[in-house]
């Protein structure tokens, strides 16, 4: 999802949806440079990257 202004869209949440969210997830940790996602590439899946990048 993008909006013209750009802000992510998990920062539009509050803080308690923010941590809702986050909480159902499953905390991963790749290697550096993996491969994560590929344009075009069908998913069911939603991805975070908190910090890494």
């Amino acid at each position: 999802m993008e909006f013209e202004d750009r802000v992510p869209f998990v920062v539009r949440l509050e803080a308690e949806d923010r941590q809702a969210l986050f909480a159902c997830g499953t905390p991963m940790v790749f290697p550096i440079r993996q491969v994560l996602l590929r344009e075009h590439e069908p998913s069911a899946q939603a991805l975070t990257a908190p910090g890494g990048w």
